[in-house]
């Protein structure tokens, strides 16, 4: 991996937020921002509650340029470690600052929680490259530091310590995004519409209403009475929800009526539709 010295202003970020808290928390009783501590060294197991105090550390006034020089100390080993032909030209700023001793300067913005948990990013991936760094004392002022970002980060605070079904079913953290909850269950509203998409002037029929035309010419006959002709009336009867999207019969489908039949048909259709209303109410 690549590496580089970050810049100051990065460093006194770190130190900014660990000392008084993210840009954006949300000051009340219990939920102030508390003095960052962490460990000098990776494991304190089997030390003595007498020597635990000499490598407790914590981020005040007092402190921060102790501190912010223990984090340029340890990038500067890291990017030395990575390119050891480098001499003092090391990947970085152009100012090298980190050749004088590091005074802590009070950032313009503090940095929000999120922020800040990526300025940690940046800055692990930059002082890993050594092999001190997991037992390093920077290793655990960024721990340290995220844990701390992380509790404040919004509904953090309001989410259930444990997952159980009662604090699923209270809410929990919500619905999870990639398998929505089943919709509920409710009666699909239909609406019918009866629909005459062609319509021309109808045939003259010499025997009254009758079509004396031959069923075999290929003319169009009415779906109702094949004996009769069709003419130019086409009507549709077509059942739709109530989004608008065509269920019955399928797109395009329609049916040929003579004349006489299709008035008869149509009042047959807009007395079921009133049925099935009377019967929905």
């Amino acid at each position: 991996m690549s590496a580089f010295i970050v810049d100051k202003s990065h460093i006194d970020a770190l130190i900014a937020v660990g000392w008084l808290g993210p840009r954006e928390r949300t000051i009340s009783p219990g939920n102030g921002w508390h003095t960052l501590r962490w460990w000098s060294v990776a494991n304190v197991r089997g030390l003595s509650p007498a020597d635990l105090h000499l490598y407790r550390r914590e981020l005040d006034h007092l402190t921060e340029d102790r501190t912010g020089a223990m984090l340029v100390a340890e990038v500067v080993a890291s990017v030395r470690y990575r390119y050891p032909d480098s001499g003092d030209d090391l990947p970085g700023p152009i100012t090298h600052y980190w050749t004088e001793p590091y005074s802590y300067t009070q950032p313009r913005s503090v940095p929000t929680a999120v922020e800040a948990l990526k300025l940690l990013s940046c800055y692990e991936y930059q002082a890993c490259e050594h092999p001190e760094w997991e037992t390093s004392e920077a290793r655990q002022f960024c721990e340290a530091l995220r844990h701390a970002c992380i509790a404040v980060l919004p509904g953090y605070d309001a989410a259930p310590w444990e997952w159980t079904e009662e604090s699923a079913a209270s809410g929990g953290l919500g619905s999870y995004p990639g398998r929505p909850a089943p919709p509920r269950a409710r009666r699909r509203r239909m609406s019918t519409m009866i629909e005459i998409v062609e319509f021309g002037q109808d045939r003259t029929y010499p025997d009254g209403d009758r079509c004396e035309c031959d069923p075999s010419s290929g003319a169009p006959r009415c779906h109702v009475d094949p004996g009769r002709c069709s003419g130019s009336v086409l009507v549709l009867l077509r059942r739709a929800d109530a989004a608008g999207e065509c269920i019955h019969p399928s797109p395009g489908e329609a049916t040929r009526f003579c004349g006489s039949c299709a008035r008869a048909q149509v009042e047959r259709w807009i007395a079921a539709i009133a049925g099935r209303r009377a019967v929905d109410a």
